[in-house]
């Protein structure tokens, strides 16, 4: 029986759904129904891609270089690096040896995407970390923590070490939040590249990533002298039917020349700035930066975080600042911010992850004498004596390190001749 809405329009109310041509059978016998629609071939496939590294037996100091060959189909949607690591036994008398937190964050110095021999990006370790506090909600960033064997004490990782807990080791698993991993479809056509594609991992030292109490001496691996015992990259693809494969590289085709871009931001670093002891402000001259940048990261973190010892080796405890502010060409580009409305203006507006984290950004402002462009770049090399200062209420009680990023963007381009031949670019969009 047709009832009316609060709105006005009548609706027939039903358990299941409906074929017209069934309501309108005359045969007492048709089911009211709606036929599922089926494909014999549908047009995407999901699943795993596993490789392997080119080359077995490296560890913690050297680097690790895998080859990714697709098949004629696959785009890439996500990587995650799959490490797994050794139990420790302890030196020279030390207490519970175990890896360092987010040891895998910890332990890549860099890594890098190639395609037919340019380097599309590179990604520090650090900056993954932040990547993660900064964009990942809190649920998000737990489960990454759970995978990445983060956030732990140092009884809860020397248990992840012991033999006796994990005889073979544990599995550690970091996502890489590679640019296409960061599009909105999650899609890179990795088939269309025609070249070879390479991922590079440079590791620290175990200096770096390994720890114990008590004695400052290395622990060592249990088994077969390795920390690293198995690794490999795991890439979540998509196969594609072959029409909507052809289709994609006509499209390329149809823009000739100027093929087709991917924006892609990355981020340009100045590392290590020395903050000596009873500071109350510093001013750090951003040198670094000769491209057109669209925020600036600060932390600030205590030196003997950065420097190889074993019964420390914290990398991602960062310190709060009072007030921060910025200058170029006799121009306030920021004005002075407190740490109080840095995290609020942060939090409230485009920071969803951690508030409470001591991550500072520089917000750029609009002067007619600072060069700006379209996309909220401004181009720190056309300034005069950029700067950054800044401050705390009381003095700092030891020797602390700044650390400076900025977030710059590229185009990846790639371009799909007549003949099937194909290349890939970087490009400025400015």
């Amino acid at each position: 029986m047709a009832q009316q809405s609060s709105e006005g329009y009548f609706f027939i109310p039903h358990t299941r759904p409906i074929n017209l041509a069934g309501l309108l059978s005359g045969n007492v016998t048709d089911s009211p129904h709606l036929p599922l629609p089926q494909r014999s071939n549908p047009s995407e496939v999901p699943g795993f891609t596993d490789i392997q590294p080119e080359r077995t037996g490296t560890d913690f100091g050297s680097d690790t270089a895998f080859k990714y060959v697709s098949n004629d189909h696959e785009v890439l949607k996500t990587c995650v690096l799959a490490v797994r690591l050794g139990p420790l036994a302890a030196a020279g008398g030390g207490l519970l040896p175990r890896y360092a937190d987010d040891v895998l964050n910890q332990a890549i110095e860099w890594m890098e995407f190639t395609v037919g021999g340019t380097v599309l990006q590179r990604l520090w370790g650090e900056q993954i970390h932040c990547l993660q506090l900064r964009n990942l909600i809190p649920e998000d960033l737990a489960n990454a923590y759970a995978l990445q064997k983060g956030g732990l004490t140092a009884a809860a990782r020397a248990v992840y070490a012991a033999a006796a807990s994990y005889p073979q080791g544990f599995w550690a698993y970091l996502a890489i939040p590679w640019w296409w991993t960061e599009t909105a479809n999650k899609h890179w056509h990795q088939y269309a590249c025609q070249r070879t594609t390479r991922i590079n991992i440079h590791w620290r030292g175990p200096e770096y990533v390994l720890q114990q109490d008590n004695v400052n001496q290395k622990p060592t691996p249990v088994l077969g002298g390795a920390y690293i015992q198995d690794m490999y990259l795991r890439f979540d693809v998509s196969a594609l039917d072959t029409q909507v494969k052809e289709a994609y590289i006509n499209t390329v085709k149809g823009f000739g020349s100027a093929g087709i871009s991917t924006l892609m931001t990355y981020q340009q670093r100045q590392e290590n700035e020395p903050i000596p002891i009873n500071s109350t402000s510093t001013r750090i001259q951003l040198t670094n930066f000769n491209k057109p940048s669209s925020l600036i990261m600060v932390m600030v973190r205590n030196a003997n975080n950065v420097l190889p010892l074993y019964t420390n080796n914290r990398r991602f405890e960062f310190l709060p600042v009072s007030s921060y502010y910025s200058e170029g060409s006799g121009h306030r580009i920021q004005q002075l911010i407190t740490d109080e409305y840095a995290k609020y203006r942060l939090a409230a507006e485009n920071f969803v992850g951690n508030p409470n984290v001591n991550l500072y950004y520089v917000l750029h402002s609009d002067y007619a004498e600072v060069v700006q462009y379209p996309m909220g770049n401004l181009e720190y090399g056309r300034l005069q004596n950029p700067t950054v200062t800044l401050s705390w209420d009381v003095a700092i009680p030891a020797a602390y390190t700044a650390d400076i990023w900025a977030t710059c963007y590229n185009y990846v381009k790639l371009v799909i001749a007549q003949d099937g031949r194909s290349g890939v670019a970087l490009e400025q969009p400015i």
